[in-house]
């Protein structure tokens, strides 16, 4: 059974929510370090270690919320024909899902 809060809210949720925005932070910071000027080589490479596992958490979870999309949405075309909700979700997730 899903775990809520007194609003309802899902616990895993909130969490997921609070670890995206640190990952944030830490990208800002890391991007503010990057133009550092005489950084090591090790230090550059643990900055773009960081990038780029920041850039697939991201995406990762982008990824989800697509596949989490309910499917009732459904795009229409000029002539006024349907195309399935697997379209829509593609036509779509360039919008904010909820």
């Amino acid at each position: 059974m899903i775990r809520r809060d007194e609003n309802g809210h899902v616990h895993f949720g909130r969490w997921l929510d609070f670890i995206l925005q640190a990952l944030i932070v830490v990208n800002l910071i890391t991007l503010a370090l990057e133009t550092l000027p005489n950084l090591s080589e090790a230090q550059i490479y643990w900055l773009e270690m960081i990038e780029v596992v920041s850039i697939a958490i991201f995406t990762v979870e982008y990824i989800a919320r697509c596949c989490a999309m309910p499917c009732r949405f459904t795009v229409s075309s000029i002539y006024f024909r349907s195309y399935p909700s697997t379209s829509a979700r593609a036509w779509i997730s360039a919008a904010p899902v909820c």
